[in-house]
């Protein structure tokens, strides 16, 4: 069977897509001016008639370019209206479904950097303490220095350590009939057996290995398993669509969106070789309203929210920055968008938010993407769209 890992280069890749796909909806979503129409406030509607017809005309043209299936959700003051397009399963022609779970990808990875930024705030964790000091002999190998490895370089992708996510022993969990499932640990310490990418601190690149040691930090210190963690992020904002599936589940709540890759149904995976790192099933309306309530400091703290913000350039993505699990997306106004991307084995899925967390816009497609939309064209699109 065909399978598609996550190496460093593919996911500078499918994020750059995935992003740019969402400057794309947001341009259209909100560059005319026009509010959506009417909705329920805490669920997702049918785009009534009177809502722009640009954005269903985005998401059409994703599918007429290719793509099996797609859906966006355009949040405005906690209005949330759903947009779709296409098919969720290509086996039966059924059509996308409304309210979709799928697999978030990287978009994991700001609820990881979350649940570590908390632990900050409550001055259990220092974001520039070596993870040594919480996970004592953990990190060990070929280039790889303990005592300077931060919690910061982990959460901002700085740290150098070596990717585990492409590894041939990993890549089973791809595949069709996989049985074999791991633990954190054993991801890690199939990582360490290769050599540090870079001395810590010397560059940024984008390394799946960072946050499931991160979601290990956070296990450590908070004597909770990020189950749990998770559920204190998402449940007082109402996020019911949000899980972390345990190992051995190879599925996806009802209703989702099947995966596809080259015309194959790819939903199936083993989520503990992604775990904090990418492992998350969520839908559109979970990820605009998290990303709302995240910008709009409902998650963690104005202190924490400022390092989260604090960027460094994210390699291979031109002026796009990466902070703590945070794509910084300037526009052209001056201002900025705040978000998220990745893509897995089936799945694409991007987020932004206004830096108020007023507006925002999520992306979900049902399909591994083949191609990438420059990082150059996503400012100039994203800034039409939120200028």
């Amino acid at each position: 069977m065909t399978t598609r890992h996550l190496t460093s280069k593919a996911l500078t890749r499918g994020i750059a897509a995935a992003t740019a796909a969402l400057a794309l909806l947001a341009v259209t979503a909100c560059g005319n001016g026009t509010s959506p129409g009417p909705s329920g406030p805490s669920a997702s509607a049918s785009a009534p008639a009177e809502t722009p017809a640009a954005l269903q005309t985005a998401i059409d043209g994703l599918v007429a370019g290719g793509f099996v299936g797609a859906e966006a959700t355009l949040l405005r003051d906690g209005t949330a209206v759903q947009y779709t397009a296409g098919l969720g399963d290509l086996a039966t022609g059924e059509a996308y479904p409304r309210d979709a779970h799928f697999r978030a990808a990287s978009l994991t990875k700001p609820f990881t950097s979350s649940l570590v930024l908390r632990l900050v705030a409550d001055g259990l964790v220092e974001l520039d303490a070596p993870v040594d000091r919480y996970l004592p002999g953990l990190l060990h190998g070929e280039g790889i220095d303990p005592e300077a490895v931060t919690v910061r370089q982990l959460l901002q992708h700085t740290s150098g350590l070596p990717e585990y996510a492409q590894l041939p022993e990993v890549l089973v969990a791809y595949e069709a009939g996989n049985t074999r499932t791991f633990t954190p640990r054993e991801l890690l310490d199939l990582a360490l057996e290769h050599p540090a990418q870079f001395p810590a601190g010397k560059r940024m690149r984008y390394t799946a290995t960072n946050y499931v040691v991160a979601g290990m930090l956070f296990e450590a210190v908070s004597g909770k398993d990020v189950t749990t963690g998770l559920t204190e992020l998402t449940g007082p904002l109402g996020l019911s669509s949000t899980y972390l599936p345990q190992p051995g589940d190879h599925t996806i709540a009802a209703p989702f969106a099947h995966g596809h890759l080259d015309g194959a149904d790819v939903t199936s995976l083993e989520p503990s070789a992604l775990w904090t790192a990418g492992g998350l099933v969520t839908s559109g309306e979970d990820l605009a309203r998290y990303f709302a309530a995240l910008m709009s400091g409902q998650v963690v703290p104005a202190a924490q929210l400022a390092e989260m913000r604090t960027t460094v350039p994210m390699e291979g993505a031109g002026p796009v920055g990466y902070g703590l699990g945070l794509m910084r997306i300037p526009l052209t106004c001056g201002g900025v968008a705040w978000g998220h991307a990745g893509d897995t084995q089936g799945y694409l899925a991007a987020v932004g938010a206004s830096e108020d967390g007023s507006r925002a816009v999520s992306l979900a497609v049902n399909q591994s993407p083949e191609g990438a939309f420059g990082p150059e064209q996503l400012v100039e699109v994203l800034s039409a769209g939120l200028c």
